[in-house]
């Protein structure tokens, strides 16, 4: 209801140990929130939407979700905050209604939101779990392989469940399992092909699935097979990451093969097999697989004129200018977290501390109001391990700050602001990783690796060349 009616129930508890008692923990689970007008009232966080129950996987309520019945209502859908109970990353909606149909027909279904789920498990799908979140937990996969080997990924048909589907497919890989892919066609999520096209078509697209990597490498190749080496060693080098969760198994390494015959590469299998145990010893963590976690994020030393230095623990990479001027917008137009798009950015993030304050502000814009947002940003500042560079950057950005009624509820803007942040963050990643293969050329003890990396400097020279062309075409547009 529209009325804090939770609120105004707990006020009504005759005992006041028990009413300050459950008081304290509706609000620690963000049932509650302090009102505006002082802490000595409060009003409900769900009010005035449609409420999901979330279970966990043993069918009790540990939290919900719900979605906005006013068009001005912000944002649009809210879950229940972190807590004691409850943990977004170690969830996976719908597990427990799921479990026995998962074991019956010995495969899961991973789409991406509840309303997915649902919709699946309406049309028959029962064996249908949903990730709260991009990412896939340890704990959740956990449970999922001690029911079946068998999963096919059907998140979202989007530029952002792509890398989602990513991500968890090299997790899952870690594991020595290889996902499959559910294609849905045109249509954007499972529910709306499940509209347009019924659960026969559905069922079709299960029965036909290729593997996600298979998929994966298909979408680098382009129709066209290049005809120069160093790009056809570059989409080589691309199918080593992504099969590089794989390790050393038959799996990856007959892919490699078949790849390098249809790439037209001359180089005889031992040769390629050698190469790809190299990058193995050389990469402890693919980059696919790095993106998951910050606390899995590996990352160089800055570089002198000597040589490339591996990062160790103790190290820190400076924040960028760029990092900085990000974090600033950010931070300054808070507005612009609620934007999809703002996920993109992060590809472009070198550092760890910005890439990790970014996704822990993201997910905190939709439980804060806009009168609590610098307290609650000023007090994650004192609460985490951030560095003092960071520190700064967030404090000075939080004096000049716009409120969430900005401009940038117009999308058109806010869309414009984020292209043009990721185009520069773009170019300046290719400027670092021109410096890291200058510092490399420089170090190398042969004519082979000293003419392999020259190679490697022109295709980043046409990457640039050709990244400046889109730009300006996208500025005439």
């Amino acid at each position: 209801p529209e009325q804090s009616a939770l609120f105004d129930y707990l006020l009504s508890i005759p005992k006041e140990d028990e009413k300050k008692q459950a008081l304290q923990i509706a609000s620690e689970l963000g049932l509650i929130k302090p009102s505006k007008f002082g802490d000595k009232t409060h009003y409900d966080t769900f009010r005035s939407r449609i409420i999901f129950p979330i279970w966990d996987q043993f069918g009790q309520v540990i939290g919900y979700t719900s979605r906005a019945t006013k068009d001005d209502q912000k944002p649009k859908y809210m879950n229940s905050i972190d807590s004691f109970m409850f943990n977004k990353s170690n969830l996976l909606y719908g597990l427990h209604l799921a479990k026995p149909f998962i074991r019956e027909k010995d495969q899961v279904l991973i789409v991406e939101g509840n309303m997915d789920q649902i919709a699946l498990f309406n049309f028959g799908f029962k064996n249908t779990v949903a990730i709260m979140g991009v990412a896939l937990g340890e704990s959740s996969l956990s449970r999922l392989l001690s029911l079946t080997k068998n999963i096919y990924l059907a998140l979202d048909n989007d530029q952002a469940g792509w890398k989602a589907s990513s991500r968890v497919n090299a997790q899952i890989m870690e594991h020595g399992v290889i996902p499959k892919f559910v294609d849905l066609k045109e249509n954007k999520d499972p529910d709306d092909f499940l509209q347009q096209e019924g659960s026969v078509a559905m069922q079709k697209q299960i029965d036909d699935a290729p593997y996600f990597i298979d998929k994966y490498i298909e979408s680098i190749i382009p129709q066209e097979i290049p005809e120069v080496a160093e790009r056809k060693l570059e989409l080589l080098s691309l199918a080593f990451d992504a099969l590089s969760p794989l390790k050393n198994s038959l799996s990856a390494t007959e892919r490699i093969i078949a790849l390098a015959k249809r790439l037209g590469l001359q180089s005889d299998s031992s040769t390629l097999l050698k190469n790809y145990e190299n990058y193995l010893t050389s990469t402890e963590t693919p980059t696919i697989v790095r993106e998951i976690s910050n606390n899995n994020e590996e990352d160089l030393a800055p570089i002198n004129n000597e040589e490339i230095v591996p990062h160790k623990a103790e190290v820190k990479r400076e924040i960028s200018s760029l990092e900085a001027k990000l974090l600033q917008n950010l931070v300054q137009n808070p507005m612009l977290l609620t934007y999809s798009e703002v996920s993109e950015l992060l590809d472009f993030v070198e550092n760890p501390d910005v890439k990790g304050y970014i996704l822990t502000i993201k997910d905190l814009i939709y439980e804060v109001e806009d009168s609590e947002y610098q307290s609650v940003l000023s007090k994650l500042m004192d609460g985490q391990n951030f560095s003092a560079e960071l520190s700064a950057i967030i404090s000075a950005a939080l004096y000049k700050r716009h409120s969430f009624d900005l401009d940038l509820k117009d999308k058109k803007i806010a869309l414009k602001t984020i292209e043009d942040i990721k185009n520069k963050l773009y170019e300046e990643k290719l400027n670092i990783k021109k410096l890291k293969l200058k510092a490399k050329q420089k170090a190398a003890k042969s004519s082979e690796e000293h003419n392999q990396i020259l190679m490697e400097l022109h295709a980043l020279e046409k990457e640039r060349q050709q990244f400046k062309v889109n730009a300006k075409n996208k500025v005439k547009k």
